[in-house]
């Protein structure tokens, strides 16, 4: 299952806003810059792309998330 939440930064470590998560969760995070309203936005072939590679990853045991927004870029 996937889940997108928003979370801060305390005392070094990376707190959930509103929700816990179980020890050894494995996470993966996109830092927003000042400029970044913590949206993306992406066209439907984006889109699709995007849920091609987030099942292959879920089949194949990943591709990483530099890969992956890399490969997004270079598709615009």
């Amino acid at each position: 299952m996937r889940r997108s939440f928003s979370a801060r930064i305390k005392d070094g470590v990376i707190v959930p806003d509103g929700m816990s998560l179980p020890e050894g969760t494995l996470v993966t995070v996109v830092v927003a810059d000042d400029t970044d309203d913590s949206t993306f936005d992406l066209s439907e072939d984006e889109a699709d792309e995007l849920r091609r590679r987030i099942a292959h990853s879920d089949r194949s045991g990943g591709v990483s998330a530099s890969d992956l927004l890399a490969h997004l870029a270079n598709a615009r």
